[in-house]
């Protein structure tokens, strides 16, 4: 082999088969897996050493281990594969005939101006068709970098270097309560620490993922409040529902005051209580829809007063 080249001409393929290999620990596993026989996969593996100037495998009489660079190297080889595939998946969207643009929301935005944000982009982009889909925090993740939405409106930041996190703006959150609750003729703003003897009823999550009840317990645990009892039970629409019929309260952004089925809604003393709105979407996206999409939110905030903060950084809602 000419060692100028030596590491240059790995294949995919190859990376699948060691990949293969280093998941089973078998050749004969892997070639069963792979749908090939055992031969030509030793030679792919054989040559893929080779050419990357390494041992990847110790191989023993009865079975094989990977070697210290054989698990850096099936490491990088899996990441290798999967930008490979989202590249891949991305460009064939990309290129495709069919003009869609999806968007991925967290339940607890659609009181906001998540209505007015889409009929805002299918006016403003007609030769698109829009489509939305309700879906947590990690579903979004997946969902953005394998193509499958544009945009995902969430309440948590989406911890990833390939992801975009926007805070829009800082939803004030309110204190949900029965019409016959002793807080009921409250006219002043309620203290978190009023609430410690409480039932907070908020939305059951479904994967134990960070998600909007993971800021409300959040607030509790960082001005050192002992835990009300917390339930969880469906989303935050259903979570009023069981408020309504007294069976506790609840704390929601401000947004949800539209629900006032015997439900009263109580300011927080503590101006830092808020909800973030976050928008997410791939760093490498520079379609025009997401810069269109900002300027109609921004729009919709300006028109009726709303403070937001543009292009901002996620930081903590409820750090003190």
């Amino acid at each position: 082999m000419n060692q100028c080249r030596k590491g240059i001409d790995m294949e995919l393929k190859q990376l699948e088969y060691f990949i293969a290999v280093a998941d089973e620990l078998s050749f004969t596993k892997a070639a069963q897996k792979l749908f090939i026989t055992q031969p030509p996969l030793s030679r792919q593996i054989q040559q893929l050493e080779e050419e990357i100037d390494a041992k990847l495998f110790y191989r023993k009489s009865r079975s094989i281990e990977l070697t210290e660079a054989g698990l850096f190297f099936y490491k990088h080889a899996k990441n290798i594969l999967q930008i490979s595939e989202e590249a891949k998946l991305m460009t064939r969207r990309i290129g495709s005939q069919k003009k869609e643009f999806k968007l991925g929301f967290v339940g607890s935005t659609l009181f906001g101006y998540l209505p007015q944000i889409i009929c805002g982009i299918r006016l403003a982009h007609p030769e698109f068709k829009i489509l939305i889909e309700e879906m947590g925090t990690p579903t979004q993740i997946d969902a953005l970098k394998s193509g499958v939405i544009e945009v995902g409106f969430g309440r948590m930041p989406i911890e990833d270097p390939t992801i975009t996190n926007i805070v829009l703006r800082r939803e004030p959150l309110v204190v949900a309560t029965p019409l016959n609750h002793p807080f009921s003729q409250r006219d002043t703003p309620i203290k978190l620490s009023e609430l410690i003897e409480e039932t907070i009823i908020l939305s059951r999550v479904k994967d134990r993922s960070p998600s909007y009840s993971t800021l409300i317990i959040e607030a509790f645990k960082q001005r050192r409040l002992p835990l009300p009892t917390m339930r969880e039970e469906g989303d935050l629409q259903f979570a009023l529902g069981l408020v309504a019929a007294g069976e506790g309260i609840s704390i929601v952004p401000t947004s949800y005051q539209k629900i006032k089925f015997n439900v009263i809604y109580h300011p927080l003393e503590d101006p830092t209580l808020a909800a973030a709105i976050i928008m997410n979407f791939r760093k490498d996206d520079h379609s025009l829809l997401i810069e269109s999409l900002l300027k109609i939110i921004y729009g919709l905030y300006e028109n009726d007063g709303i403070y937001y903060e543009k292009s901002t950084p996620f930081r903590n809602s409820f750090d003190s």
